[in-house]
This record gives structure tokens, sequence and C-alpha cells, in this order.
């Protein structure tokens, strides 16, 4: 396309009761011969023994690698020597964002396929074709863009439905929501050259899903509460995964005015007590709020918004992130904001600020 970005999606998505059987099976697929696992220790627990099940039945041989905090190049250096001493052929994430995102990173660098195995409907992780790199600190530096798509994505509906917290499911809803008004914004002000089809479909994709998550998706969270797996469940896993990380792929390389996301980041910068405390999609949710009152849309729509992630259980203001809404906080954000996205000026930086002062100072 114009932006000389290719477009990557997911190789296999494979969305069932039991997929983290099939490791193995996809193993051999990619005629893998020495796996490279990194995972979380909360996931390994939960992942890892279908997992090496499956790996010993196709006689492939691995080694497991437990993951912490952020996806940090150091981080990624340090795998990268073990995975290499191994003489990996290929490597496989199980866990979270940031553990997903270390393994695709780590790919990337080693140009070896990966296989990602979410035990959390909180990201899109598992299925982007980007990951967000942090520093040793905390802070979000740059996303980077990978040269292949995610060879396999196996999703798990059984371990998404017995042992993942339904709070998960809600940041991963509203990280998802948080596209459509960001996408939007960013074409409107877009010049026609970066009007490509792709962030075109994009937008479509992310308003599809945005009246998905609003008709099914408190629903999808009564079902996981109770442990049940129905059709609302499973297409909003679906959306959050797979839909919402299609859309991360069509817009990849394209200039984006993603204000909920640069507050995410903002958040991690200032308040390092929050950062650790709520998810990646807690903190996006109020963010959200923020981006659609610079995008000017009406009131009556931001505060059917405003409901909706209150009735899900996700943030709408500083408060509800433990932040009290004083000058010098405000002022820390909005600062944050406007000089790294260094694309807002005048009547932007004006909404910037009343949305900071107002919308998210109740």
């Amino acid at each position: 396309m114009r932006n000389g970005n290719p477009y990557l999606g997911g190789g296999r998505y494979i969305q069932i009761e039991g997929a983290v059987h099939l490791v193995g099976q996809e193993l051999k697929r990619y005629k893998a011969k020495r796996a490279f696992i990194i995972g979380g220790h909360t996931a390994l627990s939960i992942a890892l023994s279908p997992i090496e099940t499956s790996i010993k039945s196709e006689r492939i041989d691995y080694l497991v690698e437990e993951f912490q905090g952020h996806c940090t190049l150091k981080k990624v250096a340090s795998l990268r020597e073990k995975a290499e001493r191994f003489d990996a052929d290929i490597i496989v994430g199980v866990g979270g964002g940031k553990a997903l995102d270390t393994a695709k990173l780590l790919a990337n660098d080693m140009n070896l396929s990966v296989i990602t195995v979410p035990t959390s409907a909180a990201t899109c992780a598992a299925f982007a074709i980007l990951s967000v790199v942090y520093n040793d600190n905390g802070d979000v530096l740059y996303s980077v863009f990978h040269n292949r798509e995610v060879a396999s994505v196996l999703v798990d509906m059984e371990i998404l439905t017995s042992h993942c917290p339904t709070r998960m499911l809600a940041a991963g809803i509203a990280d998802a929501l948080a596209k459509f008004p960001e996408i939007a914004f960013s074409m409107e002000y877009a010049s026609d050259w970066e009007k490509t089809v792709l962030p075109s479909a994009a937008l479509v994709l992310s308003k599809h899903n945005w009246d998905l998550f609003f008709q099914k998706g408190k629903k999808a969270l009564e079902d996981a509460k109770t442990g049940k797996l129905s059709p609302e469940l499973e297409d909003v896993v679906c959306a959050g995964i797979a839909l919402t990380g299609t859309v991360s792929s069509l817009v990849s390389g394209g200039r984006q005015l993603a204000v909920a996301h640069s507050f995410y980041d903002s958040i991690c910068k200032n308040f390092k007590q929050q950062q650790r405390k709520f998810l990646h999609g807690e903190i996006v949710s109020a963010g959200i709020l923020l981006q659609m009152l610079v995008n000017g849309m009406e009131s009556a729509q931001i505060d059917e918004t405003r409901n909706f992630l209150s009735s899900i259980g996700t943030p709408v203001s500083l408060r509800d992130l433990d932040i009290e809404p004083t000058s010098f906080n405000i002022d820390a954000i909005y600062t944050y904001i406007r000089t790294t996205m260094n694309l807002l000026e005048g009547w932007m930086t004006e909404r910037l600020r009343a949305g900071l002062n107002g919308l998210l100072s109740l």
C-alpha cells in the first residue's frame, strides 16, 4: 500500500474448548523440532501440563522459560541467548499481553514463527502483529510491527471460562472498544493519501465490534462469571482477540490519533502505583471517554458509553483509577499526551484539557 507496510493478519486462529491440547499438532504443522516456550507463572500453572503432553506426543523437544514483568529489549535479548543456546526453531507464547508481546518480539528478532496461547481475553496481543515495548521502569517506549503474522493462535475456551477472571474479559472489551473512536478521529484528520482501503476497512470493522460489545458484552460477562460457554461469550472473545487484532493490523504503519491509548501511556509514565494495580484495558477505559470528547462526539453518546463501561466494571474517571483530579495530576497527563502525540493543536488541545478537567474529574 501507499505507506509501504504490508498487511499481515493471523495465520491460523483456533477458538475451541481444549485448544491448548493442539499445540503439538500446530508445531508439527510447521515442522518444528525444538520449541522455546515463554509464559507467565500463573499461565504456565494452568496451561503447561496439557501443552507438554501434546508436544511430547509429537516427539518435539522443548524448553520452558518463565516470564514476568514488561516486554523490554533487555528481556528479549536475554531470552534470545537462551533460545539460541537451545537451538530453537519456533517460539510459543503462553499467557497475557506482555508475555505474548515478548514471545512475538523474540520470534521477530530471530526470524522464527510464533504460536500464541492466550490464557485471558484482556487484549488482542495473541493475534496482533505488533509488540508494545517498555523500558525497565515500565514506561511505554514504542510499538514494533513484525515481519510476519502469528503462525497460530490457540484460544482455549475451557481455560477462559474456568480460569480467567471476568475482570480481564471486561478489560479486553474496553481495550477493543477504544479502537473505533481512535480510528474514526484518525481518519477524519488524515490526508487523502493516508485514507487507503485498509484503514477504511479498519474503521468499519471497529464499528462492528463496538456494536457487538454493546449488544453482547454484558451477557458474555455474566456467562463467564458462571463458567457458561455461550454464543455471546464466544463472539465477544473472538471480537476482542481476532477481530480487534485484525483492526490493529489494518492500520499498521498509518498515522493514528489514539488519545485513549496515549492516556494509558501517560498513566504508565506518571502513576506507577496505578499502572501496577490496574489492567491495560481498565486504564484505556477511562481514556475512551477522553477520546470521544476530543472527537467532538455527542454528549448523549459519551454518556451512553460511560454508563456501559460502568456497568461492566471498568473505570470511567481519574478517581476510578485512584488518581485525584488535582491540577498537578491533570497537568502531568495533559502534557504527556500533547507532547508525545505531537499532533494536537488549537481546538484539539482545548478539548483535551476540557475532558481532563471536566469529564474525567467527576
